[in-house]
């Protein structure tokens, strides 16, 4: 089978609501905390026609989602001659060579990320207005040693004119913690930039020193307890930061998709909403109201916790396929005394 052959047979380890989509494979980004280009080899793309078969096809399975991924996603196309447009030029294709309800792209790189996707990304309601732009740091120091550029003003600026043209627009970050070259100074310039840009969503890890990457000669000079404790605050302050950000939620009616059972009940369904990427976000959970996996319903959000939400189906917008349907039955409501986390 080829590496990219879209005409093998996919078996959909996500239950079938929504899928991944591999646009490239590859890196030729330097960063230092990174083995990925000795991995994966050199960027390349995907034929812009065979991931559009591809989606096609996982459309016509009843997928109701496509989530596209790679190492690089916002270079997609660059080595087919399509320069910085690229990723904006397949976003339109599958727009218009599908019927998917929800189309999201992850891994943002922020060098490399076409601003007009935005504008797209604000005329297209099929397109989920979530940017996810794993930026690794704030402190232009230790960006400079991690070989990734930017700073927190370029950051700043980049994230203020996505949210700008894009309304609702949610965003999702990652940090590393720990990183040579992380003094407490810098660390705290961090702290003040996730409270001035106040994500979404963000997640957080300790640097974790490889030999075989390239920053390797840069040492392991930050503690291990040091890192750790970096980690939990930036969580916690994060913790506190979309705890807020969620009880705005509250009282207002929004679009979902259902995604099925809950993991800690099978008589409690959940799902999503736009602003939530599926895996690395936070769940919505539907305390009362009925829905089929794949339905794009109407939610009244009713109760908010830190990552979690709580809400009522109040209609069914978008139904699952029925070839969809019949896989996955429906499910009764349950009313949730006491959700979240």
């Amino acid at each position: 089978m080829k590496l990219y052959d879209h005409t093998a047979p996919r078996f959909l380890a996500t239950g079938g609501v929504y899928a991944y989509l591999k646009v490239a494979e590859g890196c030729d980004n330097p960063c230092t905390f990174c083995h990925i280009p000795r991995m994966r080899g050199s960027f390349r793309s995907r034929p812009l026609d065979s991931l559009v078969e591809e989606a096609r096809r996982l459309e016509e399975a009843g997928v109701r989602e496509l989530v596209l991924v790679a190492q690089d996603t916002t270079r997609y196309g660059e080595d087919l001659g399509m320069g910085r447009a690229g990723l904006r030029r397949l976003l339109e294709a599958l727009l218009e060579g599908t019927g998917l309800p929800w189309i999201r792209f992850l891994y943002a790189y922020p060098a490399t990320l076409d601003q007009r996707i935005f504008p797209l990304m604000a005329r297209e309601s099929r397109l989920a207005p979530y940017l996810d732009i794993p930026l690794q740091h704030a402190s232009h120091r230790v960006l400079k040693l991690m070989k990734r550029g930017g700073g927190a003003r370029t950051y700043r600026e980049l994230i203020a004119a996505a949210r700008e043209s894009v309304p609702g627009l949610a965003v999702r970050t990652t940090f590393i913690v720990g990183f040579p070259g992380e003094g407490e100074r810098e660390f705290e310039e961090l702290q003040r930039f996730v409270e001035d840009v106040r994500f979404d969503h963000v997640g957080v890890f300790a640097y974790s020193h490889q030999e075989e990457n390239p920053g390797a000669a840069l040492g392991n000079p930050v503690p291990r307890r040091t890192k750790e404790q970096r980690r939990r605050l930036l969580m916690r302050q994060q913790e506190r930061i979309s705890r807020a950000m969620h009880r705005v939620l509250r009282g207002t009616e929004t679009t979902a998709i259902v995604e099925g059972a809950s993991p800690e009940s099978e008589y409690l369904l959940q799902g999503r909403l736009l602003g939530q990427a599926p895996e690395v976000d936070g769940r919505l959970l539907f305390s009362d109201g009925t829905g089929r996996p794949g339905d794009i319903v109407k939610v009244k959000i009713t109760k908010t916790y830190a990552f979690d939400l709580v809400g009522e189906i109040r209609e069914v917008l978008i139904p699952a396929p029925s070839r969809h349907r019949a896989l996955l039955p429906s499910l009764p409501s349950l009313r949730a005394a006491a959700v979240g986390r």
